[in-house]
């Protein structure tokens, strides 16, 4: 099935998938082993969330929209799983932000589109280089393709030289200004 809307980066696909390759929950354990200073995952994700069809179940080797061949899982969180892939036509690793069904979903394909549209200097945020559209089980998943970068700074901030650290604080501090200067603002999780 093919499905397109509007968007700057061009059109997008709805496809069917694979069926998961695993059998059981149990067989949907953590994905990460880094032998990096840096752990990139301390935690899987509960596996209640791909049987509720908030999670797309995807798996390692699995090629996706005919094009990114999973390789590794990075990271979840509450509206998405992100997965390191291989780009077959591009020939270069990605990383795929596999968003959960529905409005919650789609916010920040929103929130990036915008981005895109209004920001002058885009070079201090990373922004999607593609999207398309998975069917799963409770409706589409919203997959944004972006360039694989380096571990998160959250968690090993502290292992940097201090040069390393002011230099992240100033390229955080440019993005900031750039999404303000375009009249976006970000807010954290209210509590």
């Amino acid at each position: 099935m093919t499905a397109t809307d509007a968007s700057p980066r061009g059109t997008e696909e709805a496809i069917t998938s694979a069926p998961l390759a695993h059998g059981t929950t149990d067989d949907w354990g953590d994905f990460v082993d880094s032998d990096d200073e840096c752990e990139i995952e301390e935690v899987a994700e509960s596996p209640d969330r791909y049987v509720q069809g908030l999670y797309y179940p995807t798996y390692i080797g699995e090629v996706l929209a005919d094009k990114y061949r999973v390789e590794h899982k990075l990271g979840h969180g509450g509206f998405s799983t992100v997965w390191m892939a291989y780009d077959l036509l591009g020939k270069r690793d990605v990383a795929l932000k596999i968003m959960k069904p529905g409005d919650s979903g789609e916010h920040e394909y929103h929130i990036q589109n915008e981005i895109i549209r209004t920001v002058q200097d885009t070079s201090h945020l990373l922004t999607y280089w593609e999207t398309f559209l998975l069917r799963g089980s409770h409706g589409n998943h919203r997959v944004l393709v972006f360039p694989l970068q380096g571990p998160n700074l959250r968690d090993c901030t502290r292992q940097k030289p201090v040069a390393t650290r002011m230099s992240a604080a100033r390229q955080l501090l440019q993005a900031l200004k750039g999404l303000h200067d375009s009249g976006i603002v970000h807010r954290g999780k209210l509590t």
